[in-house]
């Protein structure tokens, strides 16, 4: 199993999703002494001019108290990838059309990577109570995530150390 050095969270304008994902995962990796090593970052697909993130998903994350990424809008690049990159997107279209446009090769939709049955989705004008419901969910996701990851890497190392 390939140790990923690299967490790219993808989402279609890198406003909201995307940006939530990798506070979270921020806010986890300094928890997980396995995973330290580990980066993480948030891209868009249609990222045309940089662009703030999305005010009602800052206000939850600072409500929530976790780490405000200090950046505008960035486009998903083809050397942002690499083999030791993991891409975690939002929707299963979005990984396709990473597939196909960069010819990558760890894409997976969030919740498949995270080992659940729903595609993660946010409606334009949406509720304060739909982001806190979103950061809910996107929340439990990047758990399992965090958790499949660590197993993974304690893996790792149990093989390496049997060989010895």
């Amino acid at each position: 199993m390939l140790t990923f050095r690299k967490i790219i969270f993808v989402c279609a304008d890198n406003t909201c999703l995307s940006v939530m994902a990798q506070a979270i995962m921020t806010s986890m990796l300094g928890q997980v002494p396995q995973l330290q090593e580990l980066s993480c970052c948030s891209k868009g697909l249609s990222v045309l001019l940089p662009e703030p993130m999305n005010g009602m998903m800052e206000q939850i994350l600072k409500e929530n108290a976790l780490p405000l990424p200090k950046q505008q809008t960035q486009p998903l690049l083809a050397q942002d990838i690499s083999t030791d990159t993991l891409i975690l997107t939002m929707t299963q279209a979005q990984k396709d059309q990473i597939v196909h446009d960069f010819q990558a090769i760890h894409v997976y939709p969030l919740s498949e990577f995270a080992g659940q049955a729903c595609e993660v989705k946010m409606q334009h004008g949406a509720s304060k109570e739909a982001y806190q419901e979103l950061y809910e969910q996107m929340d439990l996701l990047v758990k399992f995530v965090v958790r499949r990851l660590k197993n993974e890497k304690n893996k790792n190392t149990t093989v390496v150390e049997d060989r010895k």
